[in-house]
């Protein structure tokens, strides 16, 4: 039972664990033209006990009253087990139970392919937020210095964007040690142990398929691509999706 103290309360996530429950306040300012009411919202985490959420900041200050905002309500109850709140201009995750999982300051965080990793946003040498890799224990395996990072757990690599980031930017490989094994000038779309999906714009879209090992490319007809298995890989054209063998070039129909 929650008690009736709160102006605004949001349902609890679908497995009910957690809800938002807000105080509403308004604040008017005036000029010598117009009186403007600005209305805003001070809410509290919930779980079923009317426990509520506290976070400790890396300041070692704790925060339980969190502001109201557009992406609030999905962040708590997209996820089945984790979500993330907002302190100041700093993302923490949290789980289901009230267990703080970050404390490092991050302007984004997010959960990745693999769940001994979190993909986060922090600045980089010249202040400009950019993403980088760190452990659940929050070590930096890469640093802040990307547009974007993508996993293959299978076969424990990093992909890394470095469009934006300077002139002549590069695609990086890397292992999960942050050791950088390949560098491309297309953007690596995938990568395996064998195989690197590259994505080119020039002079239109299309993907090429790399061997490491014998440096043959191959064109692939294809509208979107994802990882499937090893050296296979999953190729979207128009509306049906196939399954594409990296080795022998052949395809065959995803059945649903």
């Amino acid at each position: 039972m929650i008690t009736p103290v709160y102006d605004t309360i949001f349902n609890f996530d679908k497995n009910a664990r957690v809800c938002l429950a807000c105080f509403k306040s308004k604040n008017t300012n005036t000029n010598k033209y117009i009186k403007v009411t600005n209305t805003t919202y001070a809410c509290n985490y919930l779980n079923t006990e009317s426990k509520r959420l506290i976070i400790k900041t890396s300041s070692r200050d704790t925060c339980s009253v969190f502001q109201l905002t557009k992406s609030t309500v999905n962040q708590y109850t997209e996820n089945d087990t984790l979500f993330k709140v907002k302190v100041n201009k700093y993302m923490y995750l949290v789980s289901k139970s009230f267990k703080q999982l970050s404390f490092k300051p991050y302007y984004d965080i997010e959960l990745c392919d693999d769940p001994g990793f979190y993909i986060a946003q922090g600045l980089n040498e010249a202040d400009v937020p950019m993403y980088g890799l760190v452990t659940n224990k929050e070590e930096t395996i890469i640093p802040f210095e990307y547009s974007g990072i993508k996993l293959n757990p299978i076969d424990s690599l990093v992909m890394v964007c470095g469009t934006g980031y300077g002139a002549g930017t590069e695609d990086y490989v890397f292992d999960y040690s942050g050791k950088k094994l390949q560098s491309y000038r297309h953007h690596v779309d995938l990568a395996t142990k064998e195989y690197i999906i590259l994505k080119s714009f020039e002079p239109k879209e299309h993907f090429i398929s790399y061997c490491i090992e014998t440096k043959e490319e191959k064109e692939l007809i294809a509208d979107e691509v994802k990882f499937y298995s090893r050296d296979f890989i999953l190729l979207r054209i128009k509306a049906g999706w196939w399954v594409y063998n990296l080795k022998t070039q052949e395809k065959t129909e995803l059945k649903n």
